[in-house]
């Protein structure tokens, strides 16, 4: 039994699926399969309930995911003590975020990380906010940079960084949208809006419009915050952002609406998955995390 086993072991626990627990690691299916005939094989138990492209933990499976989480930990554990007393940790962590996370969030947590530990190669993936709990679940990044939905996905961990104001905004240009935003009262439920997918901030957008009797007259769904202004920004409607991807450069065409929706704030932070937040480079980037500010 490798230490590899286990991961993959984990891996479809996690996912319930050969093929995402595939992409998680970088194999074939399978492989994937072979792997769980070995280890069924050796523990003399079946470990999952199979069914097309599915895997369900039984008891005894359930079992040896404590063990193989437990394993991996205390080997997490050990490279960190044989890694500071041999000069620092090495190897790469894979993070995941918008490129305004990468700016702004992510920033000073990076910069610490990299004065205590140089020889961690940092691989960055950029991506929709939206997708970042999906990606650490599939395995594809170690660390995501995430918005807190309230409550975290089982199996995940999530670090808060920093919180941010929510506005909603529109075009400087003159044209319908500020036309309607100019009649008193506004009548809401005709405003266009260009709004984000399902998720804290369609939530929060929602909730708003809910409390004024009014439902959202969405003109288009737009992942990704950037993308969402630049829609705003040529006329399309209003739309929510967050204060730190505005300050950030993205909302040079666009204003908040004077004496409109501010939502309520959200909390940006990073996320992994539960069963790798011992692995020593994950542990170590959450740990700049937190100390960031100080």
């Amino acid at each position: 039994m490798h230490l590899d086993d286990l991961r993959v072991f984990l891996d479809l626990a996690e996912s319930g699926h050969f093929g995402r627990a595939a992409e998680a690691g970088h194999r074939t299916v399978s492989a994937v399969s072979r792997t769980l005939t070995r280890l069924e094989r050796a523990a003399g138990q079946r470990l999952f309930d199979r069914s097309p492209g599915g895997a369900t933990l039984t008891p005894a499976g359930e079992a040896f995911r404590r063990f193989a989480a437990d394993t991996l930990g205390r080997y997490a554990d050990l490279r960190v003590r044989l890694g500071e007393g041999a000069g620092g940790l090495t190897g790469t962590v894979t993070v995941y975020g918008t490129a305004t996370a990468a700016a702004v969030v992510l920033a000073p947590v990076l910069r610490r990380f990299r004065d205590r530990h140089p020889g961690v190669r940092v691989a960055f993936q950029t991506g929709d906010v939206e997708a970042a709990f999906d990606r650490v679940r599939a395995g594809s990044a170690d660390v995501a940079v995430a918005i807190h939905p309230g409550k975290s996905p089982t199996g995940v961990h999530f670090r808060p960084v920093t919180t941010t104001t929510i506005r909603v905004y529109a075009t400087v240009d003159p044209g319908p949208v500020r036309a309607a935003l100019a009649q008193q009262p506004v009548a809401w439920a005709n405003v266009p809006v260009v709004a984000p997918p399902p998720g804290p901030v369609r939530e929060r957008l929602d909730r708003w419009f809910r409390a004024r009797g009014a439902k959202p007259h969405v003109v288009a769904t737009v992942a990704g915050s950037e993308a969402l202004l630049g829609m705003v920004g040529l006329g399309f409607g209003i739309g929510p952002a967050a204060d730190v991807v505005v300050t950030a450069g993205a909302g040079k065409l666009v204003e908040a609406i004077p004496g409109g929706p501010r939502l309520a704030p959200l909390t940006i932070g990073l996320c992994c998955r539960a069963d790798r937040e011992r692995v020593p480079e994950v542990r170590a980037l959450l740990d700049a995390a937190r100390h960031a500010e100080s």
